[in-house]
């Protein structure tokens, strides 16, 4: 590959990164949905979990740095987007996340919006990406909530979770009163469970690994309350040794 093409993929990386400013919702800690006329349609949306692949992204490419201020807004948003995407039904079992805030496709019958296997495992990888990406950077407590709000979002896609069919497919979306809806199996969803399966069992790992290096002066809590939960301070911690990778 030509230098020029190089400089001018890192150009555009630099330059898509930086535009991710014009989404940011300082006082929600969130990045909001899209810009529009009228100014930041500030909803939540799933889709915006894949910001932690784009800050992952740019942190390899030569010359261009991710601070912590960065990861620290990322950090923030994940928090915000997985506490208020999060949804269980009354009626069912059926949990998981919501595609967007606002979400009225193919909802009548129930009050709110519909959980999506999709959405689900998105929030999944994301939190577990995040949760690498900290530990990297000698963040554990941070990432040991990242890990945890993972493993949480991935249970509720296994074969024995509440949004897999009896024959192990996940279907696109779920009513609240436990009807399954629109494709199945869907195979996005099955991608990203596949994803996520990976990136837990090395993160799994290199937990262990970590652990049996350096043993905790205490027990670490354990994760607070979704409703009103907030991740630990997002502060290094002097001497933690980085994380081992993941998928």
């Amino acid at each position: 590959m030509s230098e020029d093409l190089r400089e001018r993929g890192r150009a555009g990386a630099e330059e898509t990164f930086d535009a991710l400013d014009e989404l940011w919702d300082e006082e929600a800690r969130a990045y909001g949905m899209r810009r529009t006329d009228d100014g930041l349609d500030d909803r939540l949306d799933a889709a915006t979990f894949s910001v932690v692949d784009a800050v992952r992204a740019v942190a390899a490419v030569d010359g261009l740095h991710v601070t912590e201020a960065d990861v620290d807004r990322v950090a923030d948003h994940l928090r915000a987007a997985l506490d208020g995407l999060y949804r269980e039904a009354d009626e069912s079992s059926v949990a998981g996340l919501i595609r967007y805030e606002g979400d009225n496709w193919r909802t009548e019958g129930q009050d709110g919006e519909k959980v999506w296997t999709l959405a689900t495992g998105m929030g999944a990888a994301g939190a577990a990406g995040l949760g690498a990406l900290l530990a990297e950077r000698g963040r554990e407590q941070t990432a040991e909530w990242m890990f945890d709000r993972a493993a949480e979002l991935y249970a509720l896609l296994e074969d024995d979770g509440p949004l897999t069919t009896p024959t192990g497919y996940l279907p696109e979306q779920w009513y609240d009163d436990g009807t399954p809806d629109s494709a199945t199996p869907l195979g996005y969803a099955h991608g990203f469970r596949l994803r996520v399966t990976a990136t837990l069992a090395e993160t799994t790992r290199c937990r262990a690994r970590r652990r049996r290096r350096r043993p905790r002066a205490t027990g670490r809590a354990g994760r607070p309350a979704r409703s009103s939960a907030s991740p630990p301070s997002p502060t290094t911690t002097p001497g933690t040794p980085p994380g081992c990778g993941s998928r």
